[in-house]
């Protein structure tokens, strides 16, 4: 009894002495951007492990003054939309006042176009409220020397952000300036000064061309007790990806990004959008094919990194930018838009796909809910699972509690229908089930039930259900597992 006692004892005072070293740590040289801000509070789990991340630029997607130009303001107040579509996480591309020589302006300085010091206060103030977090861009070239790059990163961080992407600078694609020596040396340098901040701040890798010199020597990751990748990667193998390409979607599915948790992503600034992407297609089969990367997105080896509009089927001119298609009255803005309006903003906006259920949105949408609510899509395993069609693409996702019901997807890359039967397929992975399998959601109409001969799928359709496993049938449903943090 006295032992456990003193166990007892010892254990309080070690909590007792975390607590403190993490509150001195995290206060030391920072300022909460304000009282009850989300990212303000200590988790089991950090928040952006099972994080769906949403980039978008400000001057293209809400003018708020009427000048034709987006701004921070307008960002504001499509919160909801963002909110509804399960967004927890918002990525702004550059709004700070670009470095030139002889520049007079701090490096942290906002570009009026954009709107005030203020104007982002109020960004993050109502992101905060809808439990939504902020992220800035960091560019981590040889411009700046490590100490003005440190300065920058701790101004946004003491300002409230969440998290810092770090890219290359825009005349610097390859970070060409850097050795490898020297960018692992900033990447190490920025994750002990997010160590210092409380709210589990983030570094997101996202510079094409170079990875974290360390990410391919884990071996010397394992020797340094100090902190030295960012804590996730954006992997754009998707963004290759074509309707037809079945393989593609399974060797994306098997593959791990080495150092880091992975962030998927389909679409990008610099490139094409992938509704417009696969030539000669029907309207339809874009569609289908549009579904089957958000399934990918969503419900594959990582957690998703959106790109604004593709939720929506946005496409463009080659790579040339466009508003964001709201559809309905302002729209945009009230104004004549700085950029033309893509090719398809008639028909591929939000008022016209907020009121059809098959919408590509409400797709999204309901991908974004499901990923939250269920618990085998929060990390575990991805183990694909053959169906005998070598344009069908089936895996299982599994996690980490015994609780957690495998769920399936089937993924039909083809332009006929298919009956598939994995019961047996199932089994031979260790998933025994009944002969019905729950549906969690289908992105085609029609009755989405399972019965016992297999799953029909119509040409380029998605399933995704919940195995019932033997034992299972009468056990509550798992506990929503979207957090108000």
């Amino acid at each position: 009894m006295v032992i456990r006692r003193q166990r007892a004892r010892s254990c309080d005072v070690a909590c007792l002495a975390l607590l403190l070293a993490l509150f001195v740590g995290g206060a030391a040289g920072q300022t909460l951007a304000r009282r009850g801000w989300v990212g303000s509070g200590m988790t089991v789990d950090p928040w952006w492990k099972t994080a769906v991340f949403y980039e978008l630029d400000p001057l293209t997607f809400q003018d708020s003054s009427g000048d034709g130009y987006g701004d921070l303001n307008g960002i504001a107040d499509r919160l909801d939309y963002l909110h509804a579509l399960g967004v927890d996480a918002i990525v702004l591309s550059p709004f700070q006042l670009p470095p030139a020589a002889g520049a007079n302006h701090p490096a942290t300085a906002l570009d009026a176009a954009y709107g005030t010091d203020e104007d982002f206060d109020r960004l993050e103030r109502e992101a905060s409220s809808r439990k939504m977090r902020v992220v800035v861009d960091l560019p981590l070239g040889g411009k700046r020397p490590v100490e003005e790059t440190l300065s920058v990163a701790r101004f946004w961080l003491s300002r409230g952000v969440a998290g810092l992407r770090l890219t290359a600078e825009q005349d610097d694609p390859d970070m060409a300036s850097l050795n490898p020596a020297e960018r692992e040396q900033r990447v190490r340098a920025l994750r002990k000064l997010c160590v210092g901040y409380v709210g589990e701040r983030v570094l997101v890798w996202d510079a094409p061309g170079s990875e974290p010199e360390a990410a391919s020597r884990p071996e010397r990751r394992r020797k340094t007790t100090a902190p030295a990748l960012p804590q996730l990667q954006v992997d754009r193998t998707l963004e290759e990806l074509t309707r037809w390409d079945a393989a593609g979607l399974k060797a994306f599915l098997q593959a791990a990004v080495p150092g880091a948790n992975a962030l998927a992503a389909t679409d990008a600034a610099d490139r094409s959008r992938s509704w417009g992407r696969w030539d000669e297609a029907t309207d339809s089969e874009r569609l289908g094919a549009a579904k089957t990367l958000a399934a990918a997105l969503f419900l594959g080896r990582a957690m998703p990194w959106l790109y604004f509009g593709q939720e929506l089927g946005m496409t463009s001119a080659g790579i040339a930018p466009a508003p964001m298609q709201w559809g309905g009255d302002p729209g945009f803005s009230t104004a004549m838009p700085w950029v033309e309006p893509g090719p398809n903003a008639a028909t591929a906006n939000v008022a016209t796909e907020d009121a059809d259920p098959q919408s590509l949105l409400n797709w999204y949408r309901k991908l974004g809910a499901l990923v939250h609510e269920n618990g085998s899509l929060h990390g575990g395993s991805v183990t694909p699972v053959e169906t005998g069609y070598s344009d069908v693409v089936a895996w299982v996702r599994r996690g980490k509690l015994a609780s957690d019901r495998p769920v399936v997807v089937v993924c039909n890359l083809s332009a006929r229908g298919v009956l598939i039967s994995l019961t047996q397929a199932l089994n031979g992975i260790g998933v025994r089930v009944t002969s019905r399998i729950e549906p969690l959601a289908v992105s085609f109409a029609g009755d989405p039930s399972v019965a016992a001969s297999g799953i029909s799928l119509p040409a380029y359709g998605v399933y995704v259900g919940q195995a019932i496993q033997p034992g299972l049938e009468d056990a509550p449903a798992p506990m929503p597992h979207r957090r108000g943090r």
